[in-house]
């Protein structure tokens, strides 16, 4: 599905590209994109989980200062990456940096990642 959303993206730009064509290509049906993704934009944008952010954290000793501990778990996280998660990431947000809309709802991921590691810190305390 991620590879026809894709390729639809490239072909017509995000925002001309609906759920109905990309459950199509990937040989779906819409319920059945809706069970794996909660809205078109998160076959691009992935928002981490509050239990990954929690077990991120967790790498971390609770001794050393917060700024460590975060610089810790940004390099935690990265490491995880392999060679082909690193290009799917740039291939996503290559599409999220051009489409507008995209860029505004990534900000919101980004609120909410933050929030989620300021919960897991504060019940890690």
């Amino acid at each position: 599905m991620l590879a026809a959303a894709r390729t639809a993206f490239a072909e017509r730009g995000f925002e001309r590209v609906n759920v109905g064509q990309i459950a199509a290509g990937g040989g779906v049906s819409v319920p059945t994109f809706y069970a794996h993704y909660p809205s078109k934009e998160h076959i691009v944008m992935q928002l981490p989980t509050t239990e990954q952010m929690v077990a991120l954290l967790s790498t971390q000793p609770r001794e050393l200062p917060l700024r460590d501990r975060l610089v810790g778990l940004a390099s935690v996280w990265l490491a995880l990456w392999g060679p082909e998660d690193r290009d799917d990431m740039l291939a996503r947000w290559r599409i999220i940096a051009s489409t507008p809309a995209l860029r505004t709802r990534a900000a919101e991921f980004e609120r909410t990642t933050a929030e989620m590691i300021a919960g897991a810190l504060a019940g890690a305390t």
